[in-house]
């Protein structure tokens, strides 16, 4: 349920800000969008829908909004772009990080994993951290 949800959440919040980009081209003469635009939309659902799904994880692995939000900032920060990529090189492409920047980015001959593979990746990352909030919640002690 939360996947559909930020699915739909993410497809209604990008199909208005490219509406308005429509608009805003038309009025200046532009009447066609770059040809990869299909995939940057389908990209940044799939990359909101995983973030949206790694939150709810986060959120209820740390029960405090301000912890979940420290650790996100310092995982991304620390760990993937200092720690990580001085200890082992090469492997910030398959972080989460990266894959949110493959997905939605504009397709490049750079990119050394694929659009497919950084979707699985993402969402692998995303299940993840979901069965490991649900386990930790049920074994949790709520009296």
């Amino acid at each position: 349920m939360i996947a559909v949800v930020g699915a739909v959440f993410s497809a209604i919040t990008f199909g208005i800000g490219l509406g308005a980009v429509v608009a805003e081209l038309s009025a200046h003469h532009l009447h066609h969008l770059p040809s990869g635009t299909g995939g940057l939309y389908a990209g940044a659902v799939i990359a909101s829908t995983c973030f949206g799904m790694i939150g709810v994880a986060l959120g209820a692995l740390t029960r405090n909004t301000v912890g979940a939000i420290v650790a996100v900032i310092a995982w991304t920060i620390l760990i993937e772009q200092i720690i990580l990529q001085a200890v082992v090189p090469g492997i910030e492409k398959w972080l989460p990080t990266h894959a949110a920047v493959v997905l939605t980015t504009a397709p490049a001959a750079g990119h050394p994993v694929s659009t497919a593979t950084t979707s699985l990746l993402l969402a692998g990352y995303a299940a993840a951290l979901l069965l490991i909030a649900r386990f930790s919640t049920l074994k949790r002690d709520i009296t």
